[in-house]
């Protein structure tokens, strides 16, 4: 199963991955390859502070999927 989603909002992992995983596999998730990432094309000098956010919420922050997704 592949999902391909927006990840940068803790909402949006919470929501997209969770539903996919009862939908797809009946709830039982045997491997996470948590392959996240964001890349920006721009110099630092003209990267926004939104920007910026929005890359470390994606790159960093997708740690919470492993956390969201390991057996209870």
């Amino acid at each position: 199963m592949m999902v391909i989603k927006d990840m940068h909002s803790y909402h949006s992992r919470e929501v997209v991955l969770v539903a996919a995983v009862r939908k797809v596999i009946d709830g039982r998730l045997n491997i996470l390859v948590n392959n996240i990432g964001q890349m920006l094309f721009a110099a630092a000098a003209d990267t926004s502070p939104t920007n910026y956010a929005r890359i470390m919420a994606t790159n960093l922050e997708s740690f919470h999927l492993s956390q969201l997704l390991a057996p209870k």
